[in-house]
């Protein structure tokens, strides 16, 4: 009887402190937010980050050169297409006064 109270009073006090915890997240954006923290981060991220960027430098130029290229294409349709449909009315319109 005295176990059984114990067990649930146990049980109840572990209930309780799980659900007054504060979530993860909010702990977590808790620790981010102080300036130490935040600045080691960013010592840690920089390296990281150009050396990812030192990595992918060709990469990105060569995605820049494509949609350079790209454009160009794009507009070279279009105006070939304006071209056509112009001939086209001028076909009909000759077609129609003869």
């Amino acid at each position: 009887m005295i176990l059984s109270r114990y067990i649930d009073n146990t049980t109840n006090l572990r209930i309780r402190q799980y659900l007054s915890m504060k979530p993860f997240v909010d702990t977590l954006m808790e620790v981010i937010g102080k300036k130490d923290v935040k600045n080691g981060l960013k010592d840690l991220v920089k390296p990281v980050g150009g050396f990812l960027y030192d990595q992918f430098y060709i990469y990105i130029w060569i995605i820049c050169i494509y949609n350079v290229f790209f454009i160009f294409i794009v507009l070279a349709n279009l105006f070939l297409l304006l071209k056509v449909l112009n001939k086209q009315d001028e076909y009909k319109n000759s077609f129609m006064s003869e």
